[in-house]
């Protein structure tokens, strides 16, 4: 059955990455729990999503230039009472939670040493890695975060998730996977953005190369009910999501009624807003990987941080 994984937590309605949070996607469903990972200047980790405590947080600071103990007198904007999660303090409510498991989405903006620093606060906790390998899964966005834990040794055993903006990406991750022949390295999935897959060769191409891989394939982040039902109706392991308790009931349901899913007719509004979302995304995509991305336009504008800002402010990545 396709899983339902839980954004932050359950993001939708409690303070993201924090303990309230998990449990409320806990109760709500989910088997996995999607968080992400930030180095502070003192050599520990925290849950975070940004860079920065802006947008969360009562003061803004730069997590890589703070201290924790300047970071845990932060208060959660929408819950005063609430402070910033430690890694350690997820491991041991990951711990306190047999069933459930976290997929790590560990930024690269942070330091290498990261995936370090990740594993030996593990060893704090439980001193046994096996059991942090059932229960944890590393996304990585770039190559060169793959090969670190590679050559480091880090990864060794754990779920490697490549996460990717678009499919196009894919095929460096699955090349440098297949070319270590060492099954300790592998990698296990991808993580997409949710629009990949209304893509015309989605079903045809993309998805079976995926699958003649081996590799677990996740979509972000699902909130509407049409994607979740059209997801459902394919073979993806799991979708990540801003509120679990919704989507569980409209998954259920799905699977429960046994509807085939119906693409929307271009004339009608659903489908011509599913039309328009996928053009702007391939264009996207195809302005990214062009070789003037990097170029500056003016100043230390480039196309691709206009294209960033635009797929952030429709809500895209």
């Amino acid at each position: 059955m396709l899983q339902v994984i839980g954004h932050r937590g359950f993001k939708a309605k409690y303070p993201e990455n924090t303990i309230l949070c998990y449990e409320k996607a806990y109760e709500a469903g989910s088997e996995v729990i999607e968080t992400d990972l930030q180095l502070t200047k003192d050599g520990k980790i925290v849950m975070n999503h940004d860079i920065d405590t802006e947008r969360v947080w009562d003061k803004k600071l730069i997590i890589g230039d703070s201290n924790l103990n300047d970071l845990l007198s932060l208060k959660s904007k929408l819950d005063p009472e609430i402070r910033i999660t430690t890694f350690k303090d997820a491991l041991l409510w990951l711990k306190a939670h047999p069933t459930m498991k976290f997929m790590l989405d560990v930024k690269p903006t942070n330091n290498k040493v990261l995936l370090i620093k990740a594993v030996v606060e593990m060893k704090e906790v439980v001193d046994d890695l096996d059991f942090w390998r059932q229960r944890l899964m590393f996304g990585l966005w770039q190559l060169d975060w793959y090969k670190c834990g590679v050559t480091t040794g880090t990864l060794k055993g754990f779920k490697i998730v490549a996460i990717l903006p678009f499919t196009s990406m894919a095929t460096q991750f699955v090349e440098y996977s297949n070319s270590l022949k060492d099954d300790n390295f592998k990698l296990y999935g991808v993580s997409l953005n949710f629009i990949n897959s209304w893509k015309a060769d989605f079903k045809t191409t993309i998805l079976p190369y995926f699958q003649q891989n081996k590799l677990a394939v996740y979509l972000w982040t699902v909130n509407s009910e049409i994607d979740i039902k059209y997801i459902s109706s394919m073979t993806i392991t799991g979708i990540i999501v801003d509120d679990p308790v919704t989507s569980v009931s409209i998954r259920d349901d799905y699977i429960r009624k046994a509807v085939p899913f119906v693409l929307p007719i271009f004339r009608s509004t659903t489908g011509f807003k599913l039309f328009l979302r996928l053009q702007v995304f391939e264009i996207a995509e195809k302005v990214l990987s062009s070789k003037w991305a990097t170029v500056p336009l003016f100043r230390d504008i480039t196309l691709l941080r206009l294209t960033v800002l635009v797929l952030r402010r429709v809500h895209f990545i």
